[in-house]
């Protein structure tokens, strides 16, 4: 199994909600790029920019940030957004 992060890519609901998005990721180099990550370790986070950011965001607690990041889509796509709650894990 691999979750792949990929950030702005130009999929066409992308491309819809947002001129922001015109220098976005092709889909064919993301969707090759995960296949050659199958069996690599369990995330894939394409894009040197993407990357970048995932290690920024590593330190932020996860729910407060998963509520910021849908937040932003609903408003990027004018769709309702709904804050979840949840409980922190660490690593141990």
């Amino acid at each position: 199994m691999l979750g792949v992060l990929a950030g702005a890519t130009r999929a066409p609901t992308v491309l819809a909600g947002s001129e922001k998005f015109s220098d976005a990721m092709d889909p064919a180099e993301v969707a090759a790029g995960a296949l050659d990550h199958l069996g690599k370790g369990p995330n894939w986070v394409p894009g040197a920019a993407n990357q970048a950011i995932a290690r920024s965001l590593w330190p932020v607690p996860r729910v407060p940030l998963v509520n910021a990041l849908s937040r932003a889509g609903s408003e990027l796509f004018d769709l309702p957004h709904s804050p979840v709650e949840g409980i922190e894990f660490h690593e141990s």
